[in-house]
């Protein structure tokens, strides 16, 4: 497979999801620097697209697409921005997606090949649907794929999409709740403090966290200032698969959120569901 490099690249920023577990527009929420998502969305496909779209379930205006396929999810809107130029490709991106970066899209795009380009998942290696490209090439199968009635994406990219691995394991993490938007804050608007002086914190794990990162428990040396850093210190060092909505926190013996400030030597668990009885 060559680099397809003839169609003019166009985004697709699609904001007409219905949040309903975040229980607001997602595309209003301001994560950083005063942006909404929305606002911060089109920014970063500007950065390295010809035009930018904005797909919604209804409505009109400049840089609008609707979508002409009823409740049928992304497909519809893929299709929809197909449908109005056929000739282009399509970098479809999701506006919850607060950890996507210029240098995220722009390796998107040098890795760009015929058909469709779709970054790795670290969660099962499944293809990234919502961060993707769509060549003209494309459009024939997304139509076919709604005539069957499959309208999952991530189908339509298996066996098909040129995949390219994640610039780190987080970038492509979305919020779709409340507790995940706190989470991704927590990250984003913190940071890790230069100045502060790295802490020894002491972590236990269990089930399959504990798994994964081959022991139950670790003291670790860190600059993290919060549990959403922390972790994703260790989702980096151990290739943790597990999603963060799926794990609880506690600190110091309480059930603690992911922006918790943390000091020396306090005692953190990171806790999976467990199964059983």
């Amino acid at each position: 497979m060559t680099p397809h490099q003839d169609s003019p690249l166009k985004g697709l920023l699609l904001v007409g999801g219905k949040s309903s577990r975040m229980g607001k527009d997602k595309s209003d929420l301001v994560y950083q620097d005063g942006l909404t998502a929305r606002e911060r969305g089109a920014a970063l496909l500007r950065s390295v697209c010809s035009q930018v779209y904005f797909s919604q379930r209804e409505g009109a205006g400049d840089g609008v697409i609707s979508d002409a396929y009823g409740e049928i999810g992304p497909m519809g809107a893929i299709a929809s921005a197909m449908d109005m130029d056929p000739e282009a490709a399509w970098l479809v991106m999701a506006c919850d997606l607060p950890l996507v970066t210029t240098e995220t899209l722009k390796l998107l795009v040098r890795e760009r090949q015929d058909s469709a380009t779709a970054f790795r998942g670290h969660f099962k290696g499944w293809p990234e649907p919502l961060c993707a490209i769509y060549e003209p090439a494309m459009k024939k199968k997304v139509l076919a794929a709604i005539q069957a009635e499959d309208y999952c994406p991530r189908h339509l990219l298996e066996g098909t999409a040129h995949l390219v691995p994640l610039p780190f394991p987080s970038a492509l993490d979305n919020a779709n709740t409340p507790e995940e938007f706190e989470r991704i804050q927590a990250i984003l608007n913190t940071g890790f403090k230069k100045e502060k002086r790295a802490q020894i914190y002491h972590l236990t794990f269990f089930a399959k966290l504990r798994d994964e990162v081959g022991v139950s428990e670790l003291s670790l040396e860190s600059s993290a200032c919060n549990p959403a850093q922390l972790f994703e210190e260790l989702r980096e060092t151990y290739s943790i698969s597990l999603r963060t909505d799926m794990i609880q926190v506690a600190v110091n013996d309480a059930f603690a959120a992911w922006s918790t400030d943390l000091h020396h030597e306090d005692r953190i668990v990171f806790m999976p569901p467990m199964s059983g009885g």
